[in-house]
C-alpha cells in the first residue's frame, strides 16, 4: 500500500526498497530508489548537538519533498547513543500508525550508520501565525485534539512526550488547513524512565536530582506549551516573554515541594500571576481550565493519563 503524507495528497518513499546515495560536481548529495525517483539535497533546515536535519527535494512531484536526519556527536559512544535509541523510538511509533504522526522511517546507510528520512514539513509553533487564519481558536483547538491523540497513542506503548514546547511541534500546510505533529522523536521516553529530557522541566537543580516525577514534569510541560500558544495568538512578543520568565523560574534555588509527584505553590502562583498579566483580556474557559490544573498540581498528584481526560472534557 502507498504510504502518503501528513496531507495525503503526496507519496511518501518506501524505505524498504534500496536507496542509492549519489554526489555531483558540487558534491551534493542525492537519493534514489528503486523506482529511479531522486531527492536533491538542499538546505539546512537545523542543526544541533545530536544531528543535522537537511532538505532533500523530490525531482518527482508526486511524492514529498523529505527532510534527512545526520547524527552527529564529539565521541563514537554518544554518537551510537543517540542514533540507538531515536532510532528506536522511530520504528516503535511507526508500529503504532498514531494518526498525524510524520510520515518517518530508519535508513542503514552503512554497516554502522543509520539516518531518519522525514517527509519534509512547513515550520514549528514558535514560527506559527495564528493571524494567518479567519478562526485562529479552532486552529488552536485542533492543536489541543493532536495532542491528546497523541498522548493517548503514545500511551498505549508506555510512552510519554516528556519534552514538549512550541518548538517541537511541527505544522504542515494541507488544502483543509494546517496539520500539526511532533517533531523531536527522541523526546518519547518509557513513562518510568529516570534519564529524560525536558525543556520546561520546573527546577533544574530538582529535576537533575530525580526529585521531580514524569507525570508531573509532562502535565506542566503541556500546560506551560498550550498558555504560550494562546499568548502567540496574542502576540510573539508576549510568548517570549513568557517562555523567558518560565525559564528562569526553572533556576530558582528555592523550590520547595513536600513530594516529587507535586509543584511548589510559589510556582505555581507566579505562572498564573504572570500569565494575566499578559493576557489581562483573556477570559477562556479553556484557559482558566489549564490554570485551574496548574494549581491543583500544588496538592495533588495528576497523572499524564488523568490529565488528558481533563482536556477531552473541558469544553474547549
Amino acid at each position: 500500500m502507498v504510504s502518503r503524507d501528513l496531507c495525503q495528497d503526496k507519496k511518501f518513499p518506501d524505505l524498504e526498497d534500496d536507496f542509492f546515495i549519489t554526489y555531483d560536481k558540487k558534491k551534493r548529495m542525492s537519493f534514489i530508489d528503486e523506482k529511479n525517483n531522486v531527492w536533491m539535497e538542499g538546505k539546512k533546515i537545523s542543526e544541533g548537538g545530536h544531528g543535522k536535519v537537511i532538505d532533500f527535494i523530490s525531482h518527482n512531484k508526486e511524492y514529498t519533498d523529505l527532510a534527512v536526519k545526520f547524527f552527529i556527536s564529539e565521541n563514537r559512544e554518544d554518537y551510537l547513543l543517540d542514533m540507538e535509541e531515536e532510532t528506536e523510538a522511530v520504528n516503535f511509533f511507526n508500529l503504532y500508525k498514531c494518526k498525524n504522526f510524520l510520515k518517518m522511517g530508519v535508513k542503514a546507510i552503512n554497516n554502522e550508520d543509520s539516518i531518519i528520512i522525514m517527509e519534509k514539513i512547513d515550520g514549528d509553533l514558535i514560527h506559527f501565525d495564528f493571524s494567518n487564519y479567519h478562526e485562529p481558536n479552532k486552529v488552536y483547538n485542533d492543536i489541543v485534539d493532536f495532542i491528546i491523540s497523541s498522548y493517548k497513542c503514545a500511551l498505549k506503548g508506555n510512552k510519554y512526550y516528556t519534552d514538549i514546547k512550541e518548538e517541537n511541534i511541527g505544522y504542515k500546510l494541507c488544502k483543509d488547513g494546517p496539520v500539526f505533529t511532533f517533531l523531536d522523536f527522541g523526546s518519547f521516553f518509557d513513562t518510568d524512565k529516570t534519564n529524560i529530557v525536558s525543556t520546561y522541566n520546573i527546577n533544574k537543580d530538582a529535576f537533575n536530582k530525580g526529585l521531580i516525577s514524569n507525570d508531573l514534569i509532562v502535565v506542566f510541560g503541556t500546560i506551560i506549551t498550550l498558555l504560550g500558544l494562546k499568548l502567540l495568538m496574542k502576540s510573539k512578543r508576549c510568548n517570549e516573554k513568557f517562555k523567558s520568565f518560565t525559564s528562569e523560574l526553572s533556576y530558582n534555588n528555592n523550590y520547595y515541594s513536600s513530594s516529587p509527584c507535586l509543584l511548589d505553590n510559589k510556582v505555581a502562583s507566579d505562572i498564573i500571576t504572570y500569565y494575566y498579566d499578559l493576557n489581562k483580556a483573556d477570559e477562556d474557559p479553556f484557559t482558566e481550565t489549564l490554570l485551574d490544573i496548574l494549581f491543583n498540581l500544588t496538592s495533588r498528584q495528576i497523572f499524564v493519563s488523568d490529565f488528558i481526560e481533563m482536556l477531552e472534557f473541558s469544553g474547549k
